[in-house]
């Protein structure tokens, strides 16, 4: 048994000579549709169509399963059966699901939709997919883009959906090679699946949706000769502190709770990786494809739990496989390289809080948190008499100590130490604006009043705040 899978091109007369032959010879000729304006071809061929399978089917993939499954159930009995579909033969799905059913299966190919919609942007790259498989992930607008088999109504309001939110309702395509707008995809009186979408590519500053090749894109302009003046003067160095600050606002959105705040955060925190990567590349040094070739292989190795032979059921579980693997990587010689290896711009009570969990690790810590608080008041003393001493030199030592033995206390409580701060200040500043406002209240200026007595509405404020 031998079926060919005979595409029959986007119009009447597309199909190829040698397909159109395979009709004399062939014991039964299956037809996908006869809805299309390629399949008038089969009108003087005694066939069988499957249009009737499109009304049982739920969803696409069992259309498909279906399909393949009537063209065997016709092919039984006889050696040769074609088996026609619109467009290529290659593209179709149906086809595909066939191709996994039985093994004496050939296509014969014709100029489809997807190829054919190409020539009238006079396009030479771009993207397609069939309408049922686009989503906003397939629309690449640097690029035409051809959208097919468009064939009913409902199908057409989600191509115009997805096309409308990356190109807008007013942008200009070719629908079926005429000239028309987003907006007209779902306005046609008929449909059938030689309706084609074709959608030119939009310049850079046109665009309403962009990706991470759009940012670099970009980035590459800016510190073009033809760019920005600014731009082009950075270096690593001098925006080395923006980095910093963009990461803190970003800290800074998460706890307000604002997600549009945190979205454009986030963008701005991207835009500093994005522009050392440009900077970098000006420099001949890594590209952004680096970059994110490093990230994604640094991703897939720690995950060894994911995508290797190991196990984690849990999050800590997880975490362990994270750092065992990280460790073998950078290939440290021991746990004070690993110490070392803590940046020293990191806020000190995460690089203090870092360092203590990696003592832990060589399993250098205290028994408990009473142990560690302990520490605390004996750092304490030595820190009052330090300050008993007047040496200036020894009080920033010890007050240095008793942050760090504080740390080890909040440790093993499970509290962020930055966190606490944070809020501990926040919680300052906001008392302090209402002792302001008392002290107005008052007629008084906090510039004329004593210590104690601003301190005395402190502690009024204080009770009930």
């Amino acid at each position: 048994m031998k079926i060919y899978c005979i595409g029959l091109g986007a119009k009447n007369g597309d199909i190829s000579l040698r397909g159109y032959n395979l009709f004399k010879t062939c014991g039964a000729i299956v037809s996908r549709t006869d809805k299309t304006a390629a399949s008038e071809v089969l009108k003087d061929f005694a066939h069988i169509c499957l249009d009737s399978v499109y009304e049982t089917a739920r969803d696409f993939d069992e259309l498909n399963t279906a399909l393949a499954g009537e063209v065997l159930k016709a092919a039984k009995g006889h050696k040769i059966t074609a088996y026609c579909v619109p467009g290529s033969g290659a593209e179709d799905n149906s086809v595909a699901e066939l191709k996994k059913l039985a093994k004496n299966v050939e296509i014969i190919p014709a100029a489809g939709y997807a190829y054919t919609a190409p020539c009238d942007l006079g396009a030479k790259g771009y993207v397609s997919a069939p309408a049922y498989a686009l989503t906003p992930r397939t629309v690449n607008t640097s690029l035409p883009l051809i959208v097919y088999e468009i064939d009913n109504g409902c199908l057409a309001a989600d191509v115009k959906l997805i096309l409308s939110g990356a190109y807008g309702d007013t942008a200009e395509i070719l629908l079926n090679g005429a000239s028309a707008t987003v907006a007209d995809i779902d306005r046609l009186k008929k449909y059938d699946y030689s309706v084609t979408v074709a959608v030119p590519p939009v310049s850079l500053i046109r665009k309403q949706r962009f990706d991470f090749a759009d940012l670099m894109e970009l980035l590459s302009v800016l510190r073009s000769p033809q760019g920005c003046p600014w731009d082009r003067e950075q270096t690593h160095s001098s925006i080395r502190n923006d980095c910093i600050e963009e990461a803190y606002e970003v800290a800074d959105a998460i706890d307000s709770g604002d997600t549009e705040q945190l979205e454009e955060e986030a963008g701005d925190l991207l835009l500093q990786a994005a522009f050392h990567a440009q900077i970098a590349a000006d420099g001949e040094e890594f590209t952004a494809a680096d970059m994110i070739t490093g990230l994604c292989q640094k991703l897939i190795y720690r995950h060894r739990h994911v995508f290797g032979d190991a196990a984690a059921k849990t999050g800590a579980d997880a975490l362990k496989t994270w750092e065992s693997q990280k460790d073998a990587k950078k290939n440290f010689s021991s746990i004070a390289a690993d110490m070392q290896n803590i940046p020293k711009s990191f806020p000190q009570t995460l690089r203090a809080l870092k360092a203590q969990k990696k003592a832990r690790k060589a399993s250098y810590d205290f028994a408990d948190i009473s142990a560690a608080a302990e520490k605390l008041r004996e750092e304490l003393e030595e820190l009052k008499a330090a300050l008993g001493s007047g040496v200036f030199a020894d009080v920033e030592e010890e007050a240095g100590d008793c942050l760090f033995a504080l740390i080890n206390v909040l440790r093993f409580a499970g509290v962020d130490p930055e966190l606490a701060l944070n809020r501990s200040v926040d919680k300052f500043i906001k008392r302090f604006a209402l002792v302001e406002e008392a002290a107005k209240e008052r007629g008084l200026s906090l510039k004329d009043m004593t210590a104690e007595e601003i301190d005395g509405l402190y502690v009024m404020i204080k009770t009930k705040n």
